[in-house]
């Protein structure tokens, strides 16, 4: 198509520039006329610019074809595109829903494994609990004043798997576990004093170890430093400091804190402010 359109312009041109050469002699130019040459020329140059414009016109004819088929092309693209784009969104959506179900699950095995780690701790917490009242039950702290086996117990259950379970639970949980413990603590000290929970008894008896000698000596000083901690506010935990540091203090220091407990009181009260004192410190 190209070489017919060049040269079918070349021609043209070169028959053109032939017909002016001889259109400028007068004799030449009626020789011509009478002969017929100038006719003859004048529709050589017609075929040849007719053959470059019906290559022109083949050549667009041919780029109007490709550009239709270029864009059915493109709209068949587009279409598939198109679904694609659904094919995707509809992934996505798949995605988020198995993303939502997957965090749910997380959330569920969160939860279950905080609940069996619950039921661990709970279980730990039973076990020193039980072990502790049966071997206060059993007077293996016999050596120590009724009111310093008392504050040994709690305080060993404080800073034990007991402190740690009972300082995870909510108020109310918590509420019923100190409860249940102070129900536990008041039955051993009744079996072991052989009284009443709301018989009182003198605070001297309260503080009066058991046996004496240089084991029972060496026990109270463990059980001072185990509640020296008392030491940051006597008035708050008057029963801790009673129980620990009070048997210790020169007479003129007990003078100081000899009301901080009253002269005459029970189990129950016992039992009460101790639990209080060493589960608020």
């Amino acid at each position: 198509m190209v070489i017919d359109f060049i040269n079918g312009l070349d021609t043209a041109k070169h028959l053109n520039q032939q017909n002016h050469a001889v259109s400028q002699d007068f004799i030449k130019r009626n020789l011509a006329l009478i002969s017929g040459k100038q006719q003859m020329a004048q529709s050589n140059i017609n075929d040849h610019l007719i053959a470059g414009l019906e290559a022109c016109q083949a050549y667009f004819a041919e780029i109007s074809y490709h550009q239709q088929a270029h864009a059915n092309a493109i709209i068949k693209l587009k279409q598939t595109l198109d679904q694609t784009q659904i094919h995707v969104t509809e992934i996505a959506y798949y995605v988020s829903d198995l993303q939502n179900q997957a965090n749910q699950l997380q959330a569920e095995l969160s939860q279950a494994n905080r609940r069996i780690d619950q039921l661990e701790q709970s279980e730990k917490a039973k076990a020193q609990l039980e072990g502790l009242l049966s071997a206060w039950q059993a007077e293996r702290f016999s050596q120590l004043s009724p009111m310093g086996q008392c504050f040994l117990v709690l305080d060993t259950l404080s800073w034990g798997d007991y402190g740690l379970y009972v300082r995870q639970l909510d108020n109310n949980e918590r509420q019923q576990q100190l409860d249940t413990l102070r129900n536990k603590i008041i039955n051993v000290q009744k079996a072991l004093l052989k009284c009443g929970a709301n018989d009182d008894l003198l605070k001297q008896d309260w503080l009066k170890p058991t046996h004496r000698g240089t084991a029972q000596q060496e026990l109270q000083a463990a059980l001072q430093y185990q509640g020296d901690w008392s030491w940051q506010n006597p008035q708050r935990f008057a029963m801790a400091f009673t129980a620990t540091q009070f048997p210790s203090l020169s007479s003129q220091q007990a003078a100081r804190y000899n009301d901080l407990v009253i002269s005459m009181i029970d189990i129950n009260r016992v039992s009460q402010r101790m639990i209080n004192n060493v589960f608020a410190a």
